[in-house]
């Protein structure tokens, strides 16, 4: 993905060198398009109309797929390739191209959800985390980068992120973002330009945050996510979590978290940091022409404490066992039969998963234990019936239960009129401990609905949420 500071050019000033086909004035119009565009107000890719007329305007990245035959004359050219266009650079600093003086507008009126195609405006790199210089109004903090050599899309949230330099952005990077909360603005001042190569956090170092990296590998092909835990971070969306964008590729391995309440994947889930919490966050592994297994690793992390435990649940067998960073464990990829094609479909975002497809794996985290300066053992010393998680939810949630003492244990499900439209776990006995139970309701309708736990003489009813 390309973009432009070079305001008043047209295509053909960068391309006419290189092979182009699919529209006018292209050196093979009846072929399959190599150059796309982004058309925000459909929300979806469209082929270059005509490469003599199409004009590039600065801020705005486009899409193309370079040939190594230059000119189709049977001799390969080769990589890396440069693209240029005449013209002269008339700024103070020699490195702005000509339209770049004072506050540089990149865009605005970005529908709320809807992404856009944004590019670096100067030939210069640009800092995404700089403090000053940056107007960003009802935005995701996330950018998305398509490499095409790793088949993957590169995330960066001002965290984490899997972006090699974080948020440095080279001159002329395009890199999509997505309007959140809100009317989405961008505008950018030559303040955010950089010399330097590496940057961490920057205006956010002062925040205390976790960070943990996640890898799946399968073959040549392999996919990462991440986990931030902020201060600003919410077990809902918030502008720190980033989606799994559709590959380019048919080639692909996907590693995110099912978002059930919206049925999206997350390649970034941010959550709150609070000590002695429970997070539990299914898991979405899904590749294409990739083997059946895959090897999921907690490779990297950081600011992480002794005291955090990491769990992986299967849910197929009801198996749990503890898992520790660098120690892989191997997974089932559920395989995408079907083709993706992000340009045919229009479709940035899609659970390849389907919908009403539930992820086998849950990752659960234990963020250390509450401090006290007279320890106990961990067993519960109450009867306790957690608040389903996530709630509202879409179509499965997890329920979180504690027995203080061995006992027959019963969870049913109702609906408002009082009638039983599941029973999650029927007279089974229990030792004490702390249990969780997944309720699948792809079968029901949104609404509200009561769920009761019966262990021994104690009765413990909470209400839940569907939508649908």
């Amino acid at each position: 993905m390309l973009g432009t500071h070079m305001n008043g050019k047209v295509y053909d000033d960068l391309l006419s060198r290189f092979w182009t086909q699919g529209f006018t004035n292209s050196d093979a119009p009846a072929f399959g398009s190599n150059v796309w565009s982004w058309d925000v107000t459909n929300q979806q890719w469209t082929t270059l109309a005509n490469q003599e007329t199409g004009e590039l305007a600065t801020g705005t990245g486009f899409l193309t797929y370079m040939y190594t035959d230059d000119d189709n004359n049977g001799t390969d050219d080769g990589f890396p390739k440069t693209l240029s266009a005449p013209g002269s650079f008339t700024s103070l600093n020699n490195y702005d191209a000509i339209v770049n003086t004072g506050v540089q507008y990149i865009f605005n009126d970005l529908d709320d959800t809807d992404f856009y195609l944004a590019a670096n405006p100067y030939s210069k790199a640009i800092d995404w985390d700089a403090g000053s210089g940056w107007t960003k109004t009802n935005l995701s903090e996330t950018i998305y980068i398509w490499s095409d050599s790793a088949s993957t899309w590169l995330t960066w949230n001002g965290v984490t992120g899997s972006k090699p330099n974080d948020g440095v952005l080279d001159g002329g990077q395009a890199f999509f973002v997505q309007a959140s909360g809100g009317t989405g603005t961008l505008y950018t001042q030559e303040t955010v330009q950089t010399d330097n190569n590496s940057f961490y956090l920057k205006s956010k170092s002062d925040q205390p945050f976790v960070s943990i990296r996640l890898d799946a590998d399968a073959e040549n092909l392999s996919s990462s996510a991440f986990i931030t835990f902020t201060e600003q971070g919410l077990t809902t969306r918030d502008p720190l979590d980033g989606l799994a964008l559709n590959p380019f590729s048919e080639d692909f391995l996907q590693l995110g978290f099912e978002e059930v309440t919206s049925n999206d994947v997350l390649s970034i889930q941010s959550l709150p940091l609070i000590s002695g919490q429970r997070f539990t966050l299914p898991l979405s592994l899904t590749g294409r022409n990739v083997s059946d297994n895959a090897t999921f690793t907690l490779s990297e992390m950081q600011n992480v404490q002794a005291d955090w435990s990491f769990y992986l649940l299967d849910v197929e067998s009801g198996k749990q066992i503890e898992i520790s960073p660098n120690s892989p464990v191997d997974l089932t990829v559920d395989t995408f039969k079907q083709p993706v094609n992000s340009f045919a479909s229009g479709n940035m975002v899609t659970n390849l998963k389907g919908k009403g497809i539930t992820s086998r794996y849950h990752l659960i985290i234990e963020t250390g234990t509450v401090s006290s300066e007279n320890p106990t053992d961990d067993t519960p010393k109450n009867f306790e019936l957690n608040q389903n998680y996530p709630n509202p939810f879409n179509p499965s949630t997890v329920i979180g239960y504690a027995i203080p003492e061995q006992t027959s244990v019963s969870i049913t499900v109702y609906d408002m009129l009082g009638r039983v439209v599941a029973t999650l776990i029927n007279n089974k006995t229990h030792e004490a401990g702390e249990y969780e139970v997944q309720f699948d309701a792809a079968g029901l309708s949104s609404g509200a609905y009561i769920y009761q736990l019966t262990a021994g003489n104690m009765v413990l009813t909470k209400k839940l949420m569907l939508i649908k």
